[in-house]
């Protein structure tokens, strides 16, 4: 038996699978969202580059030392993560199919 909009709960199902708008919800993600990205600033803004120089190279000191969080931080930070090569051959192929479009081919 289908609810009535007064009787659904916010973020129940609906009957065909899609779910319920919360707005209540959906204000809040976006004050997160907001807040996080000018948190974010901020912290850009209270770090000068040699400030970062200097935790760089004790992150680096840690790492060779044989800190294992320091050396995978390190190596995500320069290298960055590892990749699927499947991943990347796919991404590839989408790349070039996308060209050939744009180009007409």
């Amino acid at each position: 038996m289908a609810m009535s909009d007064d009787e659904r709960k916010d973020g129940d199902d609906l009957e065909d699978g899609a779910f319920a708008y919360n707005e209540k919800k959906s204000k809040k993600k976006s004050t997160h969202i907001g807040r996080v990205k000018m948190l974010r600033e901020a912290i850009v803004a209270a770090v000068t580059p040699a400030e970062m120089v200097i935790l760089f190279k004790e992150m680096m000191s840690e790492a060779q030392e044989g800190n294992i969080a320091a050396r995978k931080l390190l190596l995500e930070y320069t290298v960055g993560k590892p990749q699927d090569p499947e991943l990347a051959e796919t991404v590839k192929n989408l790349e070039e199919q996308l060209e050939r479009l744009i180009r007409g081919f």
